[in-house]
């Protein structure tokens, strides 16, 4: 049964697409370049996502509660590269 579920999960996962990206510039903060927002399938958003720089180029910031826990998150590290590379895109796009 467990496998039966992971399997669905994973494919669900798998055709997730990003369909819109809004990006909007904000300097107010030291290293953030702006915010973001990931509308998925066009039924589910992610919002307040910073877009920062680092030492190792730039990064995104998911949005936290009061007292600093994640309230949306990518679990795999290819779900976090696609996020990054749509962010990153829309965001070249707008400047």
């Amino acid at each position: 049964m467990f496998k039966k579920i992971l399997s669905v999960l994973i494919m669900f996962i798998n055709i997730t697409l990003i369909t819109r990206v809004d990006f909007y510039k904000d300097t107010t903060e030291t290293n953030t370049i702006g915010t973001a927002t990931v509308i998925f399938d066009y039924d589910f958003a992610i919002k307040d996502i910073k877009v920062m720089t680092g030492k190792k180029g730039e990064y995104l910031q998911f949005p936290t509660d009061k007292d600093g826990r994640y309230l949306a998150f990518p679990i795999s590290e290819d779900s976090r590269t696609k996020i990054l590379n749509a962010v990153l895109e829309r965001m070249k796009e707008v400047e």
